[in-house]
């Protein structure tokens, strides 16, 4: 029996179609049989002639390539009216291998790539072949690939970008080749070893999809520093790839999740990915950092240094805020732990977890490593989907920037207060509790008591990790201002501040003013004269951080 080989094709979108493969041939020879000790020859019992592959040129009109699993590639110039057998001039190919893929050229209309899989008759060897003159002559492309019994070839894909370019993936393996198939080098990275099925490159964003037989699909992102790769990059102690534009999208949200499910896949990391290729191991860390227009720095990032292309993502965010560090325990809560360090982390309801994203537009981004500086250009795009204009994405971000702005001058105060609190415990605890130290011992309670005073404005000072400890007291200063922040960078989308957000801003500032003097006052006056009654009885004096 002869299996189907019928090709259909249409030319208005699928409202008609007409069969164009009359003309397609079949290979006629079949297998010997032998049963029950006789031989019988030429008997159709070979399930052949099923059409593997199916690809029409990018550059011509008309010009169709196919693959069977009997072993022959066909071609029609002219939407299948004629079509020409050229399976005959591919050299060094035994019968009966199944054409599991072909390519036409996306540089050359004459030009296209075979795969064909011979392992079901134990010829394991990777069959890649490339025709230049529409199939009158092949040249076999595969010898660079690792022979094993899995380096029999499913797939070969050209690179439509780059000419010479090539991607292979063979039954537990994914190669490239940078010049056209004469060399090739594995890809593996972290996908697993399983049969590769298929290979497409999404041309808009640049990314590699490989399908696998039983392992799932795979996504390289962004292969433009590959395409990039020459002699003279290869030859330079260090070269800054050019980023692709990146999108400011907005992540969607799902109110149905399974993370346990075994069939979710992988988002890649948000933002820019920012390439670079190292000759050798670099002597520390790159630093990268990112300017906006008028040269202002947007954002620093440490990246590794290892030879090699190195990747580091920047997720188009300004810094968030400074985080809180403290040094102390709750008021009438000393059984909180502190860290190992002697510090605990506040877990406020709202605070702000990350800063705005950068406008839509143009920056630069700088790589410094081992002495070498180089610059390339970042374009930053708008989410297709958001309704905001460019000024209103740009207020937005102003005014998240100022909240944050604001909250860190908060921070500031709380950090270098719990570390004058602390010096102050600590005092408490070494100084003895004798008569000639008790106005020493009395000052310090007082200070103690003075500083969770001026805190208490700023923070929630009896917050205790506890999950409902923000019922308990009121909001302060800086969680309000987080609270305000999360609004805007959190849920503000691309919409610039309400008149209502600004008013309840305003009146924080005005809150931030007052609470500033207080804190003046408090570091000017009572902690200059503790630490003048310090130094007079010998003793350290305290030790403030420089605002």
């Amino acid at each position: 029996y002869v299996g189907s080989q019928v090709v259909h094709m249409t030319t208005d979108g699928g409202q008609s179609w007409r069969d164009i493969s009359p003309d397609l041939t079949r290979n006629e020879k079949s297998h010997q049989q032998n049963s029950g000790g006789v031989t019988v020859d030429n008997v159709n019992t070979f399930i052949g002639g099923n059409l593997w592959s199916i690809a029409e040129s990018p550059l011509q009109a008309g010009l169709i390539w196919t693959g069977s699993n009997d072993g022959l590639v066909q071609m029609t110039r002219n939407g299948g009216v004629q079509w020409e057998n050229v399976t005959g001039s591919i050299p060094d190919l035994g019968p009966w291998g199944k054409v599991s893929n072909v390519a036409p050229s996306h540089f050359d209309p004459a030009t296209a790539y075979i795969a064909v899989d011979r392992h079901m008759m134990a010829d394991y060897a990777p069959h890649i072949y490339k025709t230049t003159d529409f199939g009158k002559s092949w040249k076999p492309l595969g010898s660079g690939i690792p022979q094993s019994v899995f380096s029999y070839v499913h797939v070969i894909q050209e690179d439509p970008f780059r000419k010479g370019m090539l991607y292979a993936g063979t039954e537990n393996s994914l190669y490239f080749s940078l010049d056209d198939g004469s060399t090739w080098v594995p890809l593996q990275l972290n996908m697993p070893h399983a049969p590769v099925s298929w290979i497409n490159i999404q041309p808009h964003f640049n990314d590699l999809l490989v399908s696998t037989y039983g392992r799932g699909i795979w996504i390289l992102d962004d292969i433009t520093p590959l395409r990039a790769l020459d002699a003279a990059t290869l030859s330079v102690p260090v070269h800054f790839f050019e980023p692709r534009p990146a999108y400011r999208f907005h992540e969607i949200q799902s109110s149905v999740s399974d993370p346990q499910s075994n069939v979710v896949g992988e988002n890649p990391p948000y933002g820019a990915d920012l390439n670079y290729l190292l000759k050798s191991d670099a002597r520390g860390p790159a630093t990268l950092t990112v300017y906006d227009g008028d040269g202002n720095v947007v954002r620093e990032l440490t990246g590794p240094g290892q030879a090699g292309i190195n990747r580091i993502w920047w997720d188009l965010r300004y810094p968030a805020a400074t985080k809180v560090v403290l040094r102390s325990r709750p008021p009438e809560a000393p059984w909180v732990p502190l860290d190992q360090d002697g510090t605990r982390e506040l877990t406020a309801r709202h605070l702000i977890a990350q800063g705005p994203l950068a406008v839509p537009g143009s920056y630069t981004v700088t790589l410094a490593i081992d002495g070498t500086e180089q610059s390339q250009s970042l374009t930053i795009l708008k989410d297709p989907h958001s309704v905001g204009s460019p000024t209103d994405i740009r207020a937005q971000v102003d005014f998240s920037r100022q909240v944050i702005a604001s909250a860190d001058s908060v921070v500031g105060m709380i950090n270098r207060m719990e570390k004058i609190r602390h010096q102050v415990i600590d005092v408490l605890s070494l100084v003895p509790d004798a008569p000639e130290n008790a106005d020493l011992r009395k000052a310090a309670r007082a200070l103690d008591q003075r500083t969770l005073e001026v805190e208490d404005n700023l923070f929630n000072i009896h917050l205790t990790n506890g999950s409902r400890d923000f019922h308990r007291n009121p909001t302060k200063l800086l969680e309000r201002y987080g609270s305000l922040g999360q609004q805007i960078i959190g849920g503000g989308l691309d919409y610039p501040p309400t008149d209502q957000q600004g008013a309840v801003f305003g009146l924080l500032q005005e809150r931030l003013d007052q609470y500033r003097a207080q804190y003046r006052t408090y570091m000017d006056r009572d902690v200059v004269d503790f630490d003048r009654m310090l130094r007079s009885r010998n003793l350290a004096g305290i030790i403030s951080d420089p605002e």
